[in-house]
Parts: C-alpha cells; structure tokens; sequence
C-alpha cells in the first residue's frame, strides 16, 4: 500500500494567518523573499513529527512556549488548526484519510492543549456495532460513509508520518555536523542535519539494491560540479571505532580533496 499527502490546511501557525486546501505534488518548490513564510510552513511538518512521536511539549517549551507560535501572538489567534488530507492506494482503489489537530495554548503560554481526528470516507455500507469504539456514520455531503475513529487521534497516520524526515542544510561552517567523522554503523536513515552523511553514502554504494540511486547522487553532484568523480568514503580506526568522513575526488587525480576544497 502507497500513501501520499493529496493537501493541507492551516490556520493561526506562526505567519500563516490562513492556508486553505494546498494541494501538495510530488514535488514542491518554494521560492520567496526572506520573512515570506517558507520556512513557517516547514515548520508546521516539525510540529506534527512532535505530536506523532509523542514529544510534542518539548518541542513546544523547546522554542519558549506556546505563545511564540501564534499568528500574532495569542491576542489575534487564540488557537492553531491543521489538516492533512491522505490517499491510501492499495490494488483496489484509492481511500481518502484526514487527520486534523487543534492546538489551543495553555493559561500561562507555555504549552498546547491537544485535540486531534482521524476520518476517512468508504463506499461500504455501514455493518458495525454501535456500541464499539470505530463506527462507520453517513456522510451525507460526500455521498459514502465516515469511518470515524476514536481512538488516540493519529494513531492510524503514525506509521505514515514517522517515516518523514526534514532536512534543513543551513550550517556550513568549519564546524558544520556534515564535515566531521562518523561511525560507519549510523548509516540506515539520513539525519536531519546530514551529520552521517558520510556512512550513509559508503552504504548506498556498497550496497547492490541501493547503487543505482548512489550512482543518480553522483550524476546530480556533477551537475553543479563538473570536474567531481566521486565520494571517498575510507573508513578509519579511531580509538576503538571504525569512522569515516565525507571527502572526493575530482576527475584525473586519486588526491582525496575535503570538503573547505569547495565553496560552501
């Protein structure tokens, strides 16, 4: 089964006063002056990470309470309320699914309230027990049934949702996490800020189900780089562990260059 996020919905979140139905594609680009909103609207996926994994108060004193999130701060917007609306493919059909939360910050600002959803609209008639705690109810604006859950909100999108990951490159300095050497054993899921990018590479080019997508890494980094020929991803015995660290090699020579051998 295929999931894909068809739209969202937001209101109240930060510079987003209102964003109604924006369908989201496979892929998006956001262009825009500084303080127009993109990262804002990044931001809002960081937040909904925090809620399925649970951690969504620490996320929120993280950036010093509830207040700060507000559109306007909490005089204008007194609540912030999301949706995402998703398509389940399997090899029948297409099943819609909505998720929506309503954060409503606490008396003193610092945390949210939490109240989340989860619908989803079948063409099946409604066989159920009344008495149980999902139960199928007509919709009668869409013209099927409403599988309502009520369960924990979000619990039937966790699975989907915990598997995103946002990455935001923006330190490239001496000390940036991407330069320096990590364990070849932290190779299985890129982090968020590219810090063992290196033993994530050296796996998708040893490994025979991933060197295709290593090899259309290559070509990507060659159009920006013309005269770049590949990673050189030696792994190192450094005290009692085995680390490697992002460097290449440019076409004609063997010379390892470093990563300061280019602009940022």
């Amino acid at each position: 089964m295929k999931e894909t996020l068809e739209k969202l919905s937001v209101r109240g979140f930060k510079s987003i006063r209102e964003l109604d139905d924006f369908r989201v594609e496979n892929l998006n680009v956001f262009v825009g002056a500084n303080g127009a909103g993109k990262s804002n609207l990044i931001e809002l996926f960081r937040m909904l990470l925090a809620i399925m994994e649970n951690n969504f108060d620490q996320y929120i004193l993280a950036y010093n309470g509830a207040d700060g999130f507000l559109f306007s701060g909490p005089k204008v917007t007194t609540s912030i309320h999301a949706q995402f609306v998703f398509k389940y493919h399997d090899d029948y059909a297409e099943h819609p699914y909505r998720y929506s939360f309503d954060a409503t910050p606490t008396n003193d600002g610092r945390k949210f309230r939490l109240s989340q959803e989860s619908t989803s609209i079948t063409n099946q008639p409604p066989s159920y027990d009344p008495h149980a705690e999902d139960s199928l109810l007509r919709d009668e604006r869409g013209g099927g049934y409403k599988y309502q859950d009520r369960k924990k909100g979000g619990d039937l999108v966790n699975e989907v949702i915990s598997n995103w990951m946002i990455y935001h490159f923006h330190d490239t300095s001496a000390n940036a996490p991407m330069r320096r050497y990590e364990i070849v054993e932290d190779c299985h899921r890129l982090r968020s800020d590219a810090s063992n990018i290196a033993p994530f590479l050296r796996k998708m080019k040893n490994d025979p189900d991933l060197s295709s997508y290593y090899r259309e890494i290559k070509n990507s980094v060659r159009l920006v780089i013309p005269f770049f020929d590949d990673f050189r991803l030696d792994a190192h015995k450094l005290g009692e562990a085995t680390k490697v660290a992002l460097s290449w090699q440019q076409k004609g020579s063997d010379f390892p260059m470093q990563p300061y051998h280019l602009s940022d």
